[in-house]
């Protein structure tokens, strides 16, 4: 069964960078009514281009333009329209030289919504670097119908992540990671950092031994996908 697991938010981002560049612009005074912002988008110039969700809240099904875009991000289409509040945009980053440090980089998008006002899209460009994940090959249920998944961050840069799929009788209880945002499902890492994911058998009683595989998606350039294999063996009453 293969889906992705949603978090809760966390406003802070470790290794967050602010710059003093006109990329980052501030919400400065414009004659539009002030929306509020959106759901972010957080993109790294080593992933290829792909669409981004935009949750505009009331927006309803109103037309956009987008009015402002940092020199370093390019958008396929700069004018759209929202269905039920949600919207899309194709979004590239190339590489900028005034991001040299592995960490993370805020600014904005704006977008003028049509006969409403404003709406402010937070962007997070992530400078990568080169991180290394490990993690077990394999992992038994203890007794406490629970099992613990450490992560590790061996390399030289900011390793992501997300549960890319579960066997159906395990789910995630807790989630050591840094959470980046409700609407991003992908945990963080810092080098040389660790974590954990602790599962948890889900509410059977099993009869026989049960055998499966975890999956995770990572930003690891020699491991994009990694399965760990997973068991609980059936102890007979």
């Amino acid at each position: 069964m293969k889906y992705i697991i949603q978090y809760i938010s966390i406003s802070i981002v470790f290794l967050l960078v602010f710059s003093c560049n006109d990329d980052f612009l501030t919400k400065e005074s414009s004659s539009e009514p002030y929306l509020g912002e959106s759901s972010p988008i957080f993109i790294s110039p080593d992933w290829t281009a792909k669409d981004y969700s935009i949750n505009g809240w009331n927006t309803g099904n109103a037309r956009f333009t987008v009015t402002h875009v940092p020199s370093w991000l390019k958008i396929s289409s700069l004018s759209g329209q929202f269905t039920n509040n949600n919207a899309s945009l194709n979004c590239k980053a190339n590489y900028y030289s005034l991001f040299p440090e592995i960490g993370f980089y805020s600014t904005y998008i704006f977008l003028s919504i049509e006969n409403q006002g404003r709406l402010v899209v937070p962007v997070v460009y992530m400078v990568e670097g080169t991180p290394v994940i490990e993690v077990p090959s394999r992992l038994t249920i203890d007794e406490n119908n629970e099992v613990r998944l450490p992560i590790k961050n061996t390399g030289n840069g900011i390793l992501t992540w997300s549960v890319l799929e579960l066997p159906e009788w395990l789910s995630i209880k807790e989630n050591y990671g840094v959470i980046l945002y409700a609407s991003i499902p992908v945990s963080a890492l810092h080098p040389n950092g660790e974590a954990f994911i602790i599962l948890t058998l889900n509410n059977i009683t099993p009869s026989e031994n049960l055998t499966g595989k975890i999956v995770l998606t990572t930003n690891d350039k020699n491991n994009p996908e990694i399965e760990i294999e997973v068991q609980m063996d059936y102890a007979t009453p």
